[in-house]
């Protein structure tokens, strides 16, 4: 049996709803706040519903799908950093 000690986080432990509406604003999209968390084994992935502002356009689409990626997901996680993937 393995004992994690107190100061190993998970990748995952500091992706906040803030840091992915971040993360979306980092790349021009703007959440209305709306996320549905989706299936996955390994990753962190989020339907994320745009601001309404987008949805007038109809070509603009009202959601988008992220999806987190803990670096070095095969080895032991040390690095708490995620690259996200933005899916129109």
């Amino acid at each position: 049996m393995t004992v994690q000690s107190a100061n190993t986080q998970h990748p995952f432990q500091s992706l906040t709803p803030d840091v992915v509406l971040d993360a979306l604003a980092s790349v021009g999209l703007y959440g209305d706040g709306r996320m549905t968390a989706l299936s996955s084994y390994e990753n962190r992935v989020y339907q994320v519903h745009l601001e309404h502002g987008l949805e007038r356009d109809t070509a603009a689409p009202h959601s988008v799908v992220v999806k987190f990626t803990a670096q070095n997901a095969g080895q032991k996680r040390k690095s708490a950093k995620s690259t996200a993937l933005v899916l129109s």
